[in-house]
């Protein structure tokens, strides 16, 4: 696959033509037929079939194939790796990117991330994925006071990683996995070599288990963005029907709402939203609850939705609290009163 700036962020994709190019063509088409970014187009050239968008693959045809030393010493420092990413840029993008990346401040000062790429000739990542994972990474320098250089802004990186309180929220081991990720450096190279062994332990110890707190912490998000919607689309029915809300969710499909908020991200099963609406109007109190998580949706909780539209995390225990109060009012003013699900 090759990123190009002339083409960013689009690309092409060159893949081996085989022993059946015209069964391989038939197949690749079939499958880009799925992607709606633009015209795509196919063509075999030295025994490559040549996917990308319309406009780039004009331009690819126009270019003559040059054979790239730097390319072939950087595929070779992966070491045969299933993944291999090399990265080259040109004097150009070198000065595109001395302007737009950004210098952090730091304890000690600043850290200056265009300084890696003015002192780096080029970068290789090799990757195998488990159950056998393991990391080759280099970096060649221009010189070895260059490739000092890169290793002194690499570890300020990692301690400025290391350090923020975001990042150690998902990943509080964060630090002992940075320290098996600094390179070493060798002449104008600086190598990095994670073999099995510590790679499957990062990955099970480390990467999973804060993949999937990320996870679960994006869930949530969609799950309030679900249900503030929801008061939205609530809002909008009750100004249609003098202030009183619809019988059931369902309903709020007539108002653009789809199918897919109806149901709580975490479990995408219908009925994990209990809707509490029916009889109320926007008019009462704001404590009144509209719609709510069903129990098991998430874990410690549930979101809610109430009279007001405002949308809240509550415990469990604080949520039995709210359904005691919303059920007294009900009592107080002749309504059905709802136990909680």
């Amino acid at each position: 696959m090759v990123f190009s700036m002339y083409d960013f962020p689009y690309f092409f994709v060159a893949i081996p033509s085989g022993s059946n190019p015209a069964g391989l063509s038939q197949y690749i088409t079939k499958i880009t037929e799925d992607f709606n970014v633009g015209r795509i187009e196919l063509f075999s050239s030295d025994g490559l079939i040549v996917v990308g968008l319309e406009q780039t693959i004009a331009r690819v045809k126009t270019i003559s194939p040059v054979q790239s030393e730097i390319l072939v010493k950087g595929l070779q420092a992966c070491g045969g790796s299933t993944f291999q990413a090399v990265l080259f840029p040109s004097s150009d993008q070198r000065r595109i990117l001395s302007e737009m990346l950004p210098a952090i401040p730091f304890e000690s000062g600043r850290i200056e991330l265009s300084s890696l790429t003015n002192n780096m000739q080029w970068a290789a990542l090799g990757f195998n994925t488990p159950p056998s994972a393991s990391i080759h990474f280099t970096i060649q320098s221009t010189s070895a006071e260059a490739a000092d250089s890169n290793l002194t802004l690499i570890k300020s990186l990692f301690s400025f990683l290391g350090q923020n309180p975001d990042i150690r929220k998902f990943m509080p081991e964060v630090n002992q996995v940075l320290k098996h990720l600094i390179p070493q450096r060798h002449d104008k190279q600086l190598l990095l070599q994670v073999d099995t062994i510590t790679a499957d332990s990062i990955i099970n110890d480390f990467i999973a288990p804060s993949l999937l707190k990320v996870n679960t912490t994006a869930t949530r998000l969609a799950c309030a963005k679900n249900l503030k919607s929801l008061g939205m689309a609530l809002f909008i029915y009750a100004n249609d029907y003098d202030d009183q809300l619809p019988p059931d969710m369902e309903t709020l499909l007539q108002y653009e709402v789809s199918e897919n908020s109806l149901v709580c991200p975490a479990t995408k099963l219908k009925d994990s939203y209990i809707f509490r609406g029916a009889n109320l109007k926007t008019s009462e109190p704001p404590f009144m609850i509209w719609i709510y998580d069903k129990k098991g949706n998430h874990e410690g909780g549930r979101y809610v939705l109430f009279n007001d539209g405002h949308v809240d995390w509550a415990t469990e225990e604080r949520f039995m609290e709210l359904i005691e109060e919303d059920n007294k009012y009900r009592m107080e003013k002749g309504l059905p009163v709802i136990p909680a699900q």
